[in-house]
């Protein structure tokens, strides 16, 4: 069952590297155990929020996330706030990308449905 799980997630948009629960898209690495990020081998200093945010985006690179997703992915169902404060935390988490030498159009803007993770590493 590992196994399989393992392989459907590799599947996905997002690769899964192993059991440690840890996704690639391109550079960007997500290590959700070690609650660590980094963008080509440099560590990214990230809030919770920040964190969730991205890690949502890599394990679903490619694919348009809705603000509300976002929200219930990084907030959790019973925390009410306005769909603008992931637009806050989306341009917060792309200046922490462009510090660190990403390119801050990585987090694109998908006008009237919410925003992609380019992961450029992947063919459409």
């Amino acid at each position: 069952l590992a196994a399989r799980t393992r392989a459907l997630l590799r599947r996905k948009s997002g690769e899964y590297i192993s059991d440690a629960n840890i996704f690639r898209a391109g550079m960007l690495i997500v290590d959700e155990d070690g609650h660590k990020a980094s963008y080509n081998g440099r560590e990214l200093i990230l809030t919770p929020r920040e964190f969730e945010l991205l890690a949502a985006f890599v394990k679903d690179s490619n694919q348009v996330l809705s603000r509300e997703y976002l929200l219930e992915t990084a907030w959790g169902w019973d925390y009410v706030v306005e769909t603008k404060t992931v637009d806050t935390h989306v341009k917060r988490l792309r200046d922490k990308l462009h510090e660190i030498g990403a390119d801050p159009k990585i987090i694109e803007t998908v006008r009237g449905y919410g925003y992609r993770l380019v992961d450029e590493s992947k063919d459409d």
